[in-house]
Order: C-alpha cells, then sequence, then structure tokens
C-alpha cells in the first residue's frame, strides 16, 4: 500500500474549477512536553495555501474542513524538481561554462542566472506539473 501524507484543512475560497484549502503546519513542537510554557511555539505555525484544482469546487463552502491527500511520489516529485534538478543545473553550468568566463565571479554570475532560467521555466510550467492532491 501507498504511504499518504493527510493535511487537515479549511477551504478559504472557491474558484471556477480549484478550491483554494489553507492548511496550518504545525513544526516539531508537537510531540514537545514544553510546548505549552514555550513562547517559540506560537511562531512555528504557519498557514499555507494550497490549490486543488480538478474538482467539484462548487460543492464545497467557504469555512468547510476538509482533509488533502498526497501520495508519497508526489512528495518524491516535488524534492526532485525543487532541490535535485537545480542542483543538477548550477553545477552542469558551472562545469560547462568555466572555460568561457575567466572571472570567477562572472562565472557565479553565469550559474545563478542559470539556475533563474530554470525556476522561470517552472513557473511557465506550473500547471504541467500541478500534483494530484484529493
Amino acid at each position: 500500500m501507498q504511504d499518504v501524507a493527510r493535511f487537515q484543512g479549511c477551504v478559504d475560497h472557491c474558484e471556477n474549477d480549484a478550491v483554494i484549502v489553507r492548511i496550518t503546519r504545525e513544526e516539531s513542537c508537537g510531540s514537545c512536553a514544553a510546548k505549552a510554557s514555550c513562547s517559540t511555539a506560537s511562531a512555528m505555525r504557519k498557514q499555507q495555501l494550497i490549490k486543488v484544482q480538478d474538482c467539484a469546487a462548487d460543492t464545497f463552502s467557504v469555512g468547510e474542513n476538509v482533509l488533502l491527500e498526497a501520495s508519497e511520489s508526489v512528495g518524491r516529485k516535488a524534492v526532485v524538481i525543487g532541490y535535485l534538478l537545480p542542483a543538477l543545473v548550477v553545477v552542469a553550468s558551472l562545469l560547462g561554462l568555466r572555460s568561457m568566463f575567466q572571472s570567477e565571479i562572472a562565472l557565479a554570475g553565469a550559474g545563478l542566472a542559470s539556475l533563474a532560467v530554470y525556476y522561470g521555466i517552472l513557473f511557465l510550467l506550473k500547471d504541467v506539473l500541478a500534483v494530484d492532491i484529493k
């Protein structure tokens, strides 16, 4: 059986074919015995909006509690796209462009520019790369 990550959330608003869900992520304070008296516990709570597309948006109402599920493969895909590929792009561009640039500063700028191009392409393909969250 495939592992599934579950997130409790609340419908923030609805769009044409999508529901925007607000989830509150609690960091590692959940298992800490001293979290009630800790001043940083409230700072560790982060709210995040998640867009769930291709659902019956008209069946949800604002403020309704929902449960989001994402498979483990979705998490792996996010790690590869968000961390592994950008690192490979920077390393490949630095190795490939080092003969073109005499200055290390110019080479570093070219490496950062390649990263900007990567994230620009990622932004343009965001609808194609949208993950399946039920």
